[in-house]
């Protein structure tokens, strides 16, 4: 059995501050907007924003890699009779 419970490589998460973001909970909140869009501006989509610059974007990770070792701790092998998890 390997020791490492859990390893994760090259996580990254990049924040674009004022981006537009559309969440839709619900079929219903999507077919809404999907109307709304049909009947506004004769059929065509409204014009998508400008990509943020990269002024406009926080890293709050970049390129991050860790592992979580598999242990067993004194109090889990005592209440176990000594087993182990």
């Amino acid at each position: 059995m390997s020791d490492i419970m859990i390893r994760a490589e090259s996580l990254s998460k990049l924040y674009k501050i004022g981006a537009l973001q559309q969440c839709h909970d619900t079929l219903r909140d999507q077919l809404a907007h999907s109307v709304k869009l049909l009947f506004s501006g004769n059929g065509r989509h409204s014009p998508q924003p400008s990509p943020p610059s990269s002024s406009d974007t926080i890293w709050t990770l970049k390129d991050l890699s860790f592992e979580v070792k598999w242990t067993v701790s004194p109090q889990a092998e005592s209440s176990r009779g000594g087993e182990g998890l």
